[in-house]
């Protein structure tokens, strides 16, 4: 029996063989695509890592900045909540920033380190800033929003929508108008196939605001309104083994009408979450964007911004 299998292996091998060796360059290629991706950046995109000593450092899921570009507030899956100021050269250019650790939203608990419910408690998502320059944030797993004033005051809880597409797939692009009209998008449908579901609230409650065309299997992970009144839609989406991202713009009235303003090669950025929109001193919209990189050392965190052409002149300034 066992000279049996030596001779069935003996004949397998060319076929084993060639089989990994094709295997083996076509990881090559991926991995020379990819590579490439990343290294030939265009000229109106500016990348900039970030490393801090610091408890659950990482994870990064929502931000928005000032409409000067110059701060920058960013929450975590763990709920890690930071303000930074942002340090720019020339053209407002990103070169890197100074950060103050404002600690959690939702503190670990200490027995047992880190359970499930712990961790799904803590699930920060998304982040925008209100008229009042407020922060709020947004939780996936346990769906709720917190308003967290900039005086240190309590915690202000406030109803969700009901958006929900499964446990891991509620709302992960949120935004607020200047107005105070909030804009909340669920990761993914209920169902495979259908539009994104928006979702709006101001001040009576959330409701429906119209569906917005999703394609392929893209899922929605940041949202901003823009100064030109345009919601920017961040998506994420995964091929060729690496993250593609690209961001939508739409008109809220008017979400079936949305356009793509940029789109990412595979592997050129890494995991994209949380999106804040901006308008520089020469009129160009900036689209600021962090990497989640889930606590894991083999993906990559750091900013991304992008330029757009100039923007449009807006009713509301």
């Amino acid at each position: 029996m066992l000279h049996r299998s030596v001779r069935a292996l003996k004949r397998r091998f060319p076929v084993l063989l060639k089989a990994a060796l094709v295997a083996g360059a076509l990881g090559v290629l991926v991995a020379g695509v990819q590579l490439w991706n990343r290294l030939s950046l265009p000229m109106n995109a500016t990348t900039l890592g970030w490393a801090e000593d610091w408890p659950e450092f990482g994870g990064w899921s929502g931000l928005d900045v000032t409409p000067d570009g110059g701060t920058l507030w960013i929450v975590s899956d763990g709920s890690l909540f930071v303000r930074a100021d942002l340090q720019r050269g020339a053209e407002g250019r990103l070169e890197g920033l100074r950060a103050r650790h404002l600690g959690f939203l939702i503190p670990p608990r200490p027995q047992p380190p880190d359970i499930p419910e712990d961790r799904g408690y803590r699930d920060a998502e998304s982040l925008a800033l209100d008229a009042d320059g407020v922060p709020i944030v947004t939780f996936e797993r346990i769906p709720r929003l917190i308003a967290l004033p900039q005086n240190g005051g309590r915690q202000e809880p406030r109803l969700p929508p009901r958006a929900a597409a499964g446990v891991n797939s509620g709302i992960e692009a949120f935004a607020i108008a200047p107005d105070g009209t909030a804009y909340a998008i669920p990761e993914r449908p209920p169902w495979p196939g259908r539009a994104y579901g928006m979702w709006r609230q101001d001040g009576a409650g959330w409701e429906p605001a119209g569906r917005i065309p999703r394609h392929g299997r893209w899922r929605a992970v940041g949202a901003d309104i823009g100064p030109d009144g345009q919601l920017y839609l961040l998506e994420r989406g995964f091929t060729l083994f690496s993250f593609t991202s690209r961001v939508r713009r739409l008109d809220p009235s008017q979400p079936e009408g949305a356009e793509v303003v940029y789109l990412s090669p595979p592997g050129r950025h890494g995991n994209l979450e949380g999106l804040g929109v901006w308008k520089d001193a020469d009129g160009h919209l900036r689209l600021l964007m962090v990497a989640d990189d889930n606590l894991y050392p083999f993906q990559r965190g750091g900013f991304v911004e992008i330029r757009l052409p100039l923007a449009q002149p807006s009713t509301g300034e």
